[in-house]
């Protein structure tokens, strides 16, 4: 079974823009790291399949990814301000001394002393 590039090419443009305005945001760090990573990798295999040799000087494909590189990390970007627009919006960190950080490693170590 063959598939053609431009096939391939126009799947990974389609994902990615399915991937950056209507895949849903996920509030778990981790799985917005992986998103984004593949939100990227899809753009810059999209650009360096769709976009022709012949629109550059000496025919040289790393301008096909750089192009795809910069629309990838504006679709990153766009969709990091909407996870933090919809997730993040009105929180404020709070501590309860300014050490309080530092303590964390070694609560659990400390004995109460009755």
């Amino acid at each position: 079974m063959y598939v053609s590039p431009l096939v391939i090419g126009w799947l990974c443009l389609l994902g990615g823009i399915g991937l950056t305005f209507f895949y849903p945001l996920g509030q778990r760090r981790g799985n917005h790291l992986l998103s984004s990573a593949l939100l990227l990798a899809l753009f810059v295999i999209a650009s360096y399949i769709l976009i022709p040799v012949a629109w550059f000087r000496g025919g040289e494909r790393g301008q096909a990814l750089a192009i795809g590189l910069g629309i990838g990390l504006v679709a990153v970007l766009s969709r990091a301000v909407r996870r933090f627009i919809r997730y993040f919006q009105g929180t404020v960190y709070r501590m309860s001394q300014p050490y309080y950080c530092f303590a964390l490693p070694f609560r659990c170590r400390r004995r109460r002393r009755r």
